[in-house]
């Protein structure tokens, strides 16, 4: 059983430019919830104990969230 899930989390997002200058694109809305909701939503459903979320010193806003 997987106990553990580590979801890397920081790339800049230039693919996604102009949305990510804004807001980093782990937190662009998908029907109104953002996308990292989704992903620890499916984790915690399947069991997961641990989440590691590998973030760069940019993302503040990622540790401010959570």
């Amino acid at each position: 059983m997987i106990k553990q899930a580590i979801i890397p989390l920081a790339g800049q997002g230039t693919r996604l430019l102009p949305l990510t200058s804004v807001l980093p694109k782990e937190f662009l809305l998908i029907n109104g919830k953002p996308a990292i909701e989704y992903i620890l939503d499916e984790c915690i459903t399947t069991g997961i104990k641990e989440i590691i979320l590998i973030i760069s010193n940019k993302k503040k806003f990622i540790k401010k969230y959570f």
